[in-house]
């Protein structure tokens, strides 16, 4: 709209908001537009930043707490001014230094800002457009007795089951995996392994890769061993395991033997 000394003056049919100098583009004119996040200064007066926070208002992102306060943490978003999760709005007590996955809030009393890490009220519970099988995008918010608890696809609540959680899983990480059943409250049981022919295909690969790769083409493991065995060789149930050195040796890929499988030479 105009520039001032303190930088510019951006607006609209809502209204106008300052755009402090240090954040403005050099060549910035009047009549430019400029992408930008709004939020409240230090002293609660809207302020333009053309910095991005780590997520905007309805949106979750990892973020790392780096202060405590009697009545709450403040997280890291990428702005100057920190992101305030009051202790109300905290699942577990924040520990300073520690990662967490924050919701971006409207605090209905001040009208400001706010983190939170109670992300039920965040979930949307719509979930027909998914189907079993399908690959989706996780973020793990927490860990429970049953498993890890994870965001899907920006959106939804999923949970990966304890059987199938890595021990080296942390709040915070990101990874793939498939959804395995949609729960009639609207919550989604994912698998981090394909399903059906899909994790047949793929088990069969990684089994004939790893033959390759000895160098007499054999592996000690076979119908009868045991679950954990396989497990820690492909991460593989052995339901799966099975069904994959079936289909190889159908294919008359390897062959079969008591103590293990061995890769069939081309000839």
């Amino acid at each position: 709209m105009r520039l001032v000394s303190l930088g510019a003056i951006l607006g609209d049919e809502t209204g106008e908001v300052l755009l402090p100098r240090k954040y403005a583009p050099i060549d910035l004119g009047v009549g430019d537009s400029v992408r930008v996040f709004v939020h409240t200064d230090s002293e609660d007066l809207l302020v333009a930043t053309t910095r991005m926070p780590s997520a905007t208002l309805g949106n979750v992102a990892v973020m790392e707490a780096i202060d405590r306060t009697p009545h709450g943490a403040f997280v890291d978003w990428n702005l100057e001014k920190d992101l305030f999760v009051p202790e109300i709005e905290q699942h577990q007590a924040m520990q300073t230094g520690s990662r967490y996955v924050v919701e971006v809030r409207v605090d209905k009393m001040t009208d400001r800002l706010i983190g939170s890490t109670r992300l039920g009220r965040f979930f949307d519970l719509e979930i027909e457009h998914l189907r079993p099988g399908q690959a989706v995008k996780l973020l793990v918010w927490s860990f429970n007795d049953i498993g890890a608890q994870v965001v899907v696809d920006g959106r939804h609540s999923g949970l990966i089951y304890s059987i199938q959680v890595p021990h080296n899983l942390r709040v915070g990480d990101a990874l793939q995996g498939y959804v395995e059943r949609l729960r009639d409250d609207g919550k989604i049981d994912i698998s981090l392994r394909k399903l059906g022919m899909a994790a047949g295909r793929d088990a069969q690969t990684m089994i004939l890769d790893a033959l390759r790769a000895c160098d007499d083409g054999f592996l000690p493991l076979h119908d009868k061993s045991s679950p954990a065995d396989i497990a820690n060789r492909f991460d593989l149930s052995k339901r799966v395991f099975k069904a994959a050195i079936g289909g190889l040796f159908k294919r008359e890929l390897i062959e079969l033997r008591r103590d293990g499988i061995r890769l069939r030479s081309s000839d």
